[in-house]
């Protein structure tokens, strides 16, 4: 009797359906400047984020960056509350809140992670940045959205 081996389109055996896809997204993005999706976003962190959900074909979501959270619609988008012992898969909306960003809070875009820390794929951090990869500590990180795209 053989076993079967049971594949998550996030976690399962090589890279998920979503790394694919941000794997594809990283070089229409990274190290260029101004990215974003309104004459507001661009430049912003959430201009990044608001591209990354235009990719995957997904509804907007308004709002400063600590807002988003909130107002991620339930479908097609899961809100996950940060907790100790949980962290961001790649291609989720990692969500900071008001004390970064001058009380906007901040975005990125998860592409590794584990319970100590992540790397992002940021925008305007530090101020000014073109979106590129960057290490963070969970301080300040409210939660993150995870992108329910089809398969």
């Amino acid at each position: 009797m053989g076993c079967a081996i049971s594949a998550h389109p996030r976690l399962g055996v090589g890279m998920s359906v979503i790394g694919k896809k941000l794997a594809a997204f990283r070089p229409t993005v990274e190290g260029k400047f101004h990215v974003g999706d309104t004459a507001v976003n661009r430049g912003q962190c959430v201009g990044l984020v608001e591209v990354w959900i235009d990719y995957l074909h997904l509804p907007h979501i308004w709002g400063n960056a600590l807002d988003l959270l909130n107002n991620a619609p339930e479908p097609p988008y899961r809100v996950i509350k940060n907790k100790p012992t949980n962290f961001p898969l790649p291609g989720d909306i990692v969500v900071w809140d008001g004390t970064w960003g001058g009380g906007y809070g901040h975005t990125a875009i998860a592409v590794t992670a584990h319970v100590m820390s992540f790397t992002a794929l940021a925008q305007n951090d530090p101020l000014g940045s073109p979106p590129h990869i960057v290490l963070y500590t969970y301080t300040g990180v409210i939660g993150w959205i995870r992108p329910e795209v089809a398969l």
